[in-house]
């Protein structure tokens, strides 16, 4: 299956596109229309924005979400429950610990 990457020497938003997965086209056939933002300067290396954005001062909700979903999976998220099995069962040991044995830190 070839793939091809598809770069734009411009800015903007895509207003149409002109062919539908599994096409076959020529080479230099136009694939998608592209509406040219306002805001954008096009140079010989590419497009420069002149809208300044701070990444770290937003974070997406469904990307808070995630980072949760992620989070209530560890141990540290639960330390009574993990308290709970040891007194429970002292021999027995958190997959994690597990795991934290047999690889390096930081792998």
């Amino acid at each position: 299956k070839m793939e091809h990457e598809i770069h734009s020497e411009v800015a903007g938003v895509i207003e149409s596109i002109l062919c539908k997965p599994n096409d076959l086209v020529e080479e230099n056939t136009p694939l998608i229309i592209v509406a040219v933002d306002a805001d954008t300067v096009t140079l010989e290396k590419g497009p420069i924005s002149k809208v300044a954005v701070d990444l770290d001062s937003y974070r997406r909700k469904d990307l808070d979400n995630l980072l949760l979903r992620k989070e209530v999976l560890l141990d540290s998220y639960r330390p009574n429950k993990v308290a709970k099995r040891k007194k429970r069962t002292p021999s027995l040991r958190t997959a994690r610990e597990n795991i934290r044995d047999l690889v390096d830190d930081g792998t």
